[in-house]
């Protein structure tokens, strides 16, 4: 049985309908323990019924979001690996575990606690004192003792002495540092900017030749090719160096999250070839989203031509006058009408 976030039951999901129904179609085939499936769009396109250009727009929107990764395996297969919240079987169990142990904790610290019962140690004290009176054969033992309790105020006295000086030394440690009960006049600093104790340190901008690795190891993986990258390094380095330069100069460093992202755009949409130098000039703008076969952004809502809007009026009108337009009537109605 597939496994489906609560989240995205709920209408957690702010994504198109149908990346919805391909983003479920995945988690039905995904490995519930690995959560990854291997499926090519030809397959996907047949399953749901929807155009394999669809699909591949729609698998930009999903990874776009974080909800899905897509990578190619030793054989060349397009695999599917989910995201988070997506868990395995292993981390479900853990969490339902954690849970009930909260809860179990939870229960047994609302029990109230019996606060325990004082002992009267005075009273059998005394009672044990008396006893010892009342034996002829113990009065020596008992005034030894007695002698014995004499010498204890003396060593309590010393103490008391030791006390005092204990006291005498605590009192010059807090006159060194604070005085007690008194306002403390000097301010806080809490530390801002790079001085703050929380403060994140400067994002480092990425390098070219990083730039490049990481451009011919997704070349593959994400881009589909098969081949490997047939580079021009100078052409590349200088486009990927004027990039890095310019973001450094408007106070935006370039760093690994940001080039992915953007390469993940880039290599999803689809045109003749792909190039590094090509990404860095363009790099605004897939940086923002991917791109489609009309060099249009993915997301961009669609405009109705002239013809289409009178369409949509004239059949509006019908609808109100209670009459069928053209496009809804089936050939029974024709035929009928025809007779």
């Amino acid at each position: 049985m597939a496994y489906i976030p609560d989240p995205w039951v709920t209408g957690g999901l702010s994504i198109a309908q149908s990346a919805r129904e391909i983003l479920f179609y995945y988690c039905a085939r995904a490995d519930q323990d690995t959560g990854r499936t291997i499926v090519s769009p030809e397959k996907t396109s047949q399953d749901l019924g929807i155009r394999k250009d669809h699909v591949s727009e729609n698998d930009c929107r999903l990874i776009r979001e974080g909800l899905i990764v897509i990578t190619r395996d030793d054989n060349g297969g397009r695999v599917i690996q989910l995201a988070h919240p997506w868990q395995s079987r292993e981390e479900r169990q853990k969490s339902a575990l954690n849970g009930a142990r909260k809860q179990g904790s939870q229960v047994m610290g609302s029990a109230p606690q019996r606060r325990p019962k004082r002992k009267s140690i005075r009273k059998r004290s005394s009672q044990d004192l008396g006893t010892t009176q009342d034996l002829g054969n113990s009065t020596q033992i008992l005034g030894s003792s007695t002698q014995d309790l004499g010498k204890s105020p003396q060593d309590l006295g010393n103490s008391t002495q030791d006390l005092g000086n204990s006291t005498q030394d605590l009192g010059l440690h807090i006159r060194n540092n604070q005085p007690i009960n008194q306002p403390n006049d000097q301010p806080i600093n809490h530390g801002t900017g790079a001085d703050a104790p929380g403060a994140d340190a400067p994002a480092e901008s990425i390098t070219k030749e990083r730039c490049y690795d990481l451009f011919v190891e997704h070349f593959r993986t994400v881009g589909g090719y098969e081949a490997p990258y047939d580079s021009k390094k100078d052409a590349d380095f200088t486009q990927t160096q004027k990039l890095i330069k310019t973001c450094q100069q408007n106070n935006w460093p370039l760093t690994e999250r940001k080039f992915l992202l953007a390469l993940q755009n880039y290599l999803t949409t689809p045109q003749g070839s792909h190039t590094l130098a090509d990404l860095a000039g363009r790099f605004s703008s897939f940086f923002k989203g991917a791109l489609d076969r009309y060099s249009k952004p993915v997301d961009a809502p669609t405009k109705q031509s002239l013809s289409e809007r009178n369409k949509a009026a004239v059949e509006e009108a019908m609808r109100r006058r209670g009459l069928k337009p053209a496009s809804e009537l089936n050939v029974i109605d024709i035929k009928s009408r025809r007779v």
